[in-house]
């Protein structure tokens, strides 16, 4: 994956309607939420659909927490039809057959301070994404 197509999706939406993009950012920016704290350290394969993944090898509650709220508002907006169990990981490659012996990989760790509205399409060059519009995530004040 090219480095500008690195994300981790919180709730994908398929296709929204162009009369519909207004709605969906107004709403999306309703949506208080923490900044969550993002650690990949563990690379990961699917078969099903040859997709090379980097995750984390423990549970991530604060992204899972932020995923479900973003899925229940867009539900109850009509822009999903059904709620997914989240599975917090970036996309490293696709098409990948046989990924062999996965090397262990460094731990990469970062506060996420926002989110974003991305479109992607596919062309003969892979996936392509374009930022729509962003929100910040608000930070956490910690007690003395």
């Amino acid at each position: 994956m090219r480095e500008d197509a690195l994300h981790m999706t919180l709730a994908f939406l398929g296709e929204v309607p162009e009369r519909r993009l207004e709605e969906l950012q107004a709403l999306a920016a309703t949506v208080r939420l923490p900044q969550v704290q993002v650690r990949l350290d563990r690379l990961g394969f699917w078969n099903h659909n040859h997709v090379l993944w980097a995750g984390s090898k423990s549970a991530l509650p604060e992204i899972a927490a932020l995923a479900d709220k973003l899925q229940a508002v867009m539900l109850e907006a009509g822009f999903l039809t059904e709620v997914r169990p989240f599975a917090p990981h970036v996309t490293m490659l696709r098409k990948l057959l046989h990924p062999g012996t996965l090397p262990d990989l460094a731990p990469v760790e970062w506060t996420a301070a926002e989110f974003v509205l991305a479109k992607s399409w596919r062309s003969d060059r892979g996936s392509a994404y374009e930022t729509v519009a962003h929100w910040p995530l608000q930070e956490v004040v910690g007690q003395l």
